[in-house]
């Protein structure tokens, strides 16, 4: 029976053709708008000689120009809108892939710190290549009417479930990861004494995090919730906890927006996307829902950052001395 239920999982997902679709429009949006919206200017060619470290096998990869630089962000743009819309859908998918890995790569190198919290972009665009994500809502699928007569093969629609389940599991074992990393370096002490979103919210709160601050009993609570929220996120695969997880997925990043002045949209916004729509059939009107959801992820995408004052500052007016006449 457990062999059966893993086996479907991984390779019967079902309503496969239109998740698939709302995975590669969402990864394409995703992307697009951290590229154009997000820290990605002038400063990652102005700084590249003295900040660009590369590492790793792909360190080849050189120092961009001007023009180099704003070439590959906006073929990101480009071949991501054009992989959203499904025209020409195999290869502005692979463009976008390989655009966007070499964009990432390039501008995580200016800092040795490496923000893990993108890296399924990548993975997500990388394994969609192998799929035909055009099947359901594309131009590929509208200019070619034969082509949603054409049955998918066995093999195909089981790569395409194993794609999804990876998408799941990848964002699964992200959250467990953190919460066991959190275990592990800071032990109990990290889950009951709440110092960790204390000082954080001091250090880099918003004008609401600092005001919660006057309360201190309430940062264990935190930390208890963040440390059992994200051991336990492997929850959302039991179908009645999949909504309150989700949901909670949601909230939980924008307090931490509220609160910290960080939003995490990159992943959280995927989350309710990959593991709510397995019973979706009124595709119509699911595609309403995902136009107020997309709506509702960018006015929260365009409130970061928020008014902050990091380390307990408060903004004051600057006080004009008096001005003193010269004498004789």
């Amino acid at each position: 029976m457990l062999r059966k239920k893993i086996e479907g999982f991984l390779f019967d997902q079902p309503n496969l053709d239109f998740r698939i679709f709302v995975v590669r429009v969402a990864v394409s949006l995703v992307v697009v708008s951290y590229t154009l919206a997000g820290p990605f200017d002038h400063f990652h060619v102005d700084a590249a000689g003295l900040l660009y470290r590369p590492v790793g096998p792909f360190r080849f990869i050189p120092a961009l120009g001007f023009w180099a630089f704003y070439i590959l962000k906006y073929t990101v743009a480009v071949s991501g809108l054009t992989f959203a819309l499904g025209y020409k859908t195999r290869l502005s998918n692979a463009v976008f892939a390989l655009s966007y890995f070499v964009f990432a790569y390039y501008v995580g190198h200016f800092s040795t710190q490496l923000f893990s919290y993108i890296t399924h972009l990548n993975l997500f665009a990388i394994i969609l290549c192998f799929v035909d994500s055009a099947r359901f809502w594309s131009l590929d699928w509208v200019l070619e009417p034969a082509r949603r007569e054409q049955p998918s093969s066995k093999a195909h629609r089981e790569f395409a479930s194993f794609s999804l389940a990876f998408m799941q599991l990848y964002v699964i074992a992200f959250y467990v990861q953190g919460g066991g990393s959190k275990l592990l370096i800071g032990g109990v002490d990290w889950f009951l004494s709440g110092q960790t979103p204390y000082f954080g919210t001091i250090v880099a709160g918003t004008n609401l995090g600092l005001e919660l601050t006057r309360f201190r009993w309430l940062f264990p609570g935190i930390s208890l919730f963040t440390g059992f929220f994200e051991l336990c996120f492997f929850l959302i695969l039991w179908k009645p906890l999949r909504l309150i997880y989700a949901v909670t997925t949601l909230c939980f990043h924008f307090g931490i927006l509220l609160s910290m002045n960080i939003f995490f949209y990159q992943l959280s916004s995927m989350v309710p996307l990959l593991f709510l729509l397995d019973d979706t059939r009124n595709h119509r009107k699911a595609l309403a829902g995902l136009g107020v959801y997309v709506l509702c992820i960018g006015g929260l995408m365009a409130m970061t950052p928020l008014n902050a004052h990091p380390l307990a500052t408060t903004e004051t007016p600057h006080q004009t001395l008096p001005t003193v006449q010269p004498t004789d």
